[in-house]
């Protein structure tokens, strides 16, 4: 049997645009195999750049200079156009590191999440759609409820965090480091379909209606898990385990200096609110109608916020 012409400059034009070798093989009408086969055979192989995630911030840097709303697709779009090929996932860790307050100002939803920093306990994950200080005390006081006061908190400087600074200072006391203030980079680290438009306060309300509490449950659940899952260094201990281990050594020592918690909270982040309510007798039927945690998890809410979306359109146009 005679074989495919598959040549080098058919490949290399192809991969320029960003197919990859299934689309490929489509295109030229072969199998999936052949074109990785020749690929292999020309040495093309990469398909993606050989670029540090330094070089990568400083191109990603240029682009999104100016447009904190523009996504990770337009984004990624640029860097193709520029002869840049990288993964998504690189794409948005580069924009998480330049600006972690893009996806909150975006979706206005941001994240207030606490850790243990001797046994690695997440006390509180929670999803919010403000960054106010209350918000975060609400969580801290929570947290503190089931574990106990830390000796000390480590935050960043944002404003949001200043509440649990001043009930750190009360409680454990001034002048011995009770609130310990940084850049986050010393605390532990914690729109594809289209159906959204972030600019649209009803979309953006039916959003938090449907997401919030889904966000907030899969957070519950990874918090559950991080906080059961053994640690090989610490020979497969869980953080609970390591937690509730600390806590029983302490309470025969003076001191418990070494115990500390860590917060994570989008710094100096300022999230708009929804600009839109509803009438008590349409919030009725929303609730009667719409249960934001039922449907299949595969789904991720499409279909729901989708109906809620027409529903209230159809009421409020």
């Amino acid at each position: 049997r005679p074989s495919y012409v598959v040549t080098r400059e058919q490949l290399s034009f192809l991969r320029s645009c960003g197919f990859t070798a299934s689309q490929i093989s489509g295109i030229l009408g072969v199998s999936t195999k052949t074109v990785k086969r020749r690929l292999r055979l020309f040495n093309m192989t990469r398909s993606f750049s050989a670029i540090s995630d330094a070089d990568l911030d400083e191109v990603v840097q240029d682009i999104v200079a100016g447009n904190d709303l523009i996504g990770p697709e337009a984004v990624r779009a640029s860097l193709r156009a520029d002869g840049v090929r990288v993964q998504r996932q690189r794409v948005r860790a580069s924009m998480l590191r330049l600006n972690p307050g893009a996806a909150a100002l975006r979706w206005r939803i941001v994240i207030h999440g606490a850790i243990d920093g001797y046994s690695r306990l997440l006390v509180f994950l929670r999803a919010s759609t403000n960054n106010r200080s209350s918000t975060v005390l609400e969580n801290f006081v929570h947290a503190v409820a089931s574990y106990g006061v830390p000796s000390r908190v480590r935050t960043d400087r944002g404003g949001e965090n200043s509440s649990v600074w001043m009930m750190m200072n009360i409680f454990r006391g001034f002048q011995r480091g009770s609130a310990i203030q940084g850049r986050s980079v010393h605390n532990q680290r914690l729109e594809s379909e289209g159906v959204v438009d972030c600019d649209n306060e009803i979309h953006m309300w039916a959003l938090h209606y449907i997401y919030l509490p889904r966000i907030n449950r899969d957070l519950r659940d990874f918090a559950e898990q991080w906080n059961n899952h053994g640690i090989r260094t610490e020979r497969h201990m869980s953080p609970l385990q390591i937690f509730v281990r600390g806590c029983l050594e302490q309470q025969n020592r003076p001191s418990t200096e070494e115990l500390g918690l860590l917060l994570d909270c989008p710094e100096r982040v300022t999230v708009p609110e929804v600009q839109f309510t509803l009438g008590d007798q349409v919030a009725e039927q929303v609730t009667a109608q719409f249960d934001p945690l039922s449907g299949p998890r595969g789904d991720h809410g499409l279909k729901l916020i989708c109906d809620l979306i027409s529903f209230l359109t159809s009421d409020h146009d």
